[in-house]
Parts: structure tokens; C-alpha cells; sequence
């Protein structure tokens, strides 16, 4: 059995019609599981993502199937815990291993905050914004407008007043 991303159940499927996957083999002492994927970079961007301490196979299944391959190259370059921290099962410092570990090796990345005091409501707003139905790039874009020191409900008013 193949796990998929969750990108090869977004190409147009039918019974009995043929696909290429190029898929990844996880060996440990009790089980071999094969993980599928819709291109050769998403395969290759899980492979980086398993060099990160705290990524196992099934983390970095459900990064890989939050974007495409360049969504996630951008987030990481730019720092964007965020974006990491939206997928279920990622936490802050994951979040920023993730980013520290493969800045390096995707490219040029911007400094990563550490200690950024109004990170948790930049996520509250982030996270209050796509419960709506406003997708994660739409909302990341409006929250860079909006002055983090207000508080969260008045962030909420502005941003939709925005969008």
C-alpha cells in the first residue's frame, strides 16, 4: 500500500487509469511503508524535510501536502513559522528547526525571529482568518497591513474589512 500526498488526490483519477508515482521507501525493523508523490521535487522536498530532527515520515507527508513544493521553499526562506505551525502536529520549535535546518539548503532565507513577543497573535489572527473560509496566502497577505501591537478582535475587523 501507498500513502499518497495529498496532492495526487488533487489530479483527475479514475478506476483503471494508469499513474507514475515517484515514491519514497521507509524502512524501520517492523514495518516498510511506501509514501507516494505527484512530482520528483515533492519527493525530493519530503526527503530534505526527513533530515530534520523531529520530522518523521508522516510530518513531513502532511507538510508537503499543505502546498506545492515552491509554497514551501518560500515559507521556509522566509522564515514563515506560521505557515509551518498551521499543519497539524507542527509546533513552534519544529517549526523553527525546520526552517534553521533547511534554510541552507533551499536558498537565501530571511533572519527567523526567535523571541517575537506578538508571534502567538499573528497565529490567533492567522488561524481566526482561515476558520472563515480566507485562504492561508490570502490572509497572510492582509495581516502584513495590520499593526500588531491592536488588539486581536480589532486585528480580525481590519483584516476582513480588507479582504
Amino acid at each position: 500500500m501507498v500513502h499518497p500526498s495529498a496532492s495526487v488526490f488533487g489530479k483527475n483519477l479514475s478506476v483503471g487509469v494508469k499513474i507514475d508515482l515517484p515514491v519514497y521507501t521507509h524502512v524501520r525493523e517492523d514495518q516498510i511503508t511506501l509514501f507516494g508523490f505527484s512530482s520528483k521535487s515533492e519527493l525530493e522536498l519530503f526527503k530534505q524535510l526527513l533530515t530534520v530532527s523531529g520530522v518523521g515520515p508522516k510530518s513531513g507527508l502532511a507538510i508537503v501536502g499543505n502546498g506545492t513544493p515552491s509554497e514551501i521553499k518560500s515559507a521556509i526562506s522566509n522564515a514563515d513559522v506560521d505557515f509551518f505551525q498551521s499543519i497539524s502536529g507542527i509546533g513552534k520549535k519544529t517549526a523553527q528547526r525546520i526552517i534553521i535546518d533547511l534554510k541552507s539548503k533551499i536558498g537565501e532565507a530571511k533572519e527567523l525571529d526567535l523571541s517575537s513577543a506578538d508571534a502567538k497573535q499573528r497565529k490567533d489572527l492567522l488561524t481566526a482568518l482561515k476558520s472563515m473560509g480566507i485562504t492561508a496566502d490570502e490572509a497572510k497577505d492582509v495581516i502584513k497591513n495590520i499593526d500588531a501591537n491592536l488588539p486581536l478582535q480589532e486585528q480580525i475587523r481590519l483584516a476582513l474589512k480588507q479582504i
